[in-house]
């Protein structure tokens, strides 16, 4: 199964068709439409598509929190939007995507590169130590221009199917023998 995660690329499971948010939409309008839309978080676009900003449900309630929940603000989602936005391309492998979501490298392998007499200990430990918390959802994105999204939920959908079929295709086999 591993080798058909490595092959498999973000065009392959992303949402080609997300819900995009403007700068000067409304913070109440905004929070509808992730509520209808069911996600927790968008992209933020100028004309053309062009990736200016990303907002999340937490970004929203944060936001609410300082302003008492009063929803009449005159805050808009260019106001709140964060901009240092995690994105990925279309050809990047899922492979690499699910391993940037769980943890990070260089936290995986400063203990082996700073104590090189450690005795190698449960991998599963050492992963646990490396491990962070990033965003559940990216915008796909090509020239600054968002193409889709993707968030976790869709990338571990794909994982289970993938090994459901991978189960019945070895249970088919092993009945054929």
């Amino acid at each position: 199964m591993l080798r058909t995660i490595q092959t498999l690329s973000v065009r392959d499971l992303m949402n080609d068709t997300p819900l995009l948010l403007q700068p000067s939409m409304g913070l109440h309008r905004a929070l509808g439409l992730l509520l209808d839309h069911q996600v927790i978080a968008a992209p933020v676009v100028s004309e053309g598509n062009i990736l200016v900003g990303f907002v999340s449900e937490q970004d929203i309630l944060r936001e609410l929190w300082a302003n008492d929940f009063d929803f009449d603000i005159e805050r808009c989602i260019g106001d709140i939007m964060r901009d240092d936005i995690v994105s990925v391309t279309p050809q990047d492998t899922i492979d690499s995507l699910a391993a940037y979501m769980v943890f990070d490298p260089n936290k995986l392998f400063e203990e082996k590169t700073k104590a090189p007499e450690r005795i190698p200990g449960n991998f599963s430990d050492d992963l646990a130590r490396a491990q962070v918390c990033r965003p559940k959802l990216y915008p796909v994105v090509d020239n600054g221009i968002v193409l889709g999204t993707i968030d976790r939920h869709q990338l571990l959908k794909a994982l289970h199917h993938l090994a459901k079929r991978s189960r019945m295709e070895q249970s088919f086999e092993s009945h054929n023998e």
